[in-house]
């Protein structure tokens, strides 16, 4: 009998089906395993649990970031949720979209420019965590310099980027400051707006105190200063061995 039974539970894996109550019904409601993907029957005091009809039908997996619960192979699960067709998942359930909401609303949605309904619609519309006037495509772009960027960052001037000094059009982020021996590692500016000055900079490191004269001239004078040591350098090496044969010959003519 024992036999008879482990062959039955056997049979009905099988076939698609879960024993999960073999020995303990009477009635259907007896094996009821709180699965929406299985169908529940008590057969001869058996408990089945079949899913092997369930794929495809509606379900609740019970987790609020999913959506559109299918059942398959016994199991119910869902699809990211998204709730407003956008194609982003919401925030709140590890996703990037803002405002699940609203359709309109995303990481790639414009915001902006300067006098577009985006800039006065109170909305975070592209979810940078700037809504209106607060986000760069809806700053307008005031340039006092005239050197392309803004006093504040926007999207509005040529380049997107925030001057540091926009009353000084060779202040802004676009110039190079560097590299060493050249003024501006030396004029106590931040040339190139990144919040280090003069030998700061990574690109003035290890820069001496510029003084008036080309970057040329710099560069010839320590091509004449390793000249020279070079110079003393060869000298001294080809004057040892002649030292050298002196001090023997001193040494023989003692013996």
């Amino acid at each position: 009998m024992k036999k008879t039974i482990i062959v039955a539970a056997f049979s009905l894996l099988v076939l698609g089906l879960s024993p999960a109550r073999a020995f303990a019904c009477s009635v259907n409601e007896d094996c009821d395993d709180d699965n929406p993907c299985t169908i529940d029957t008590c057969e001869q005091s058996i408990c089945v649990n079949d899913f092997s009809t369930t794929n495809g039908t509606t379900c609740d997996d019970l987790d609020e970031c999913t959506m559109d619960d299918t059942c398959l192979d016994g199991q119910c699960g869902g699809d990211p949720m998204d709730e407003d067709q956008d194609t982003y998942v919401s925030d709140l359930c590890g996703g990037s979209d803002c405002d699940d909401s609203d359709p309109d609303v995303h990481p790639d949605a414009e915001e902006g420019p300067d006098g577009d309904l985006t800039c006065e619609d109170l909305a975070d519309n592209d979810c940078d965590g700037a809504s209106d006037l607060e986000d760069p495509g809806c700053v307008p772009c005031v340039d006092n310099d005239q050197d392309g960027f803004g006093a504040e960052a926007s999207e509005n001037c040529p380049y997107p980027l925030q001057d540091c000094d926009d009353i000084n059009p060779e202040v802004n982020p676009g110039v190079v400051e560097g590299p060493p021996a050249t003024p501006t590692c030396a004029d106590g500016r931040d040339n190139d707006c990144d919040g280090l000055t003069d030998k700061d900079d990574e690109f003035c490191f290890g820069s001496v105190l510029w003084t008036p004269g080309t970057a040329a001239e710099a560069s010839m004078t320590v091509t004449r200063s390793a000249t020279g040591a070079g110079w003393k350098n060869l000298t001294a090496a080809l004057l040892l061995p002649v030292g050298v044969i002196l001090c023997l010959k001193a040494v023989r003519r003692r013996k």
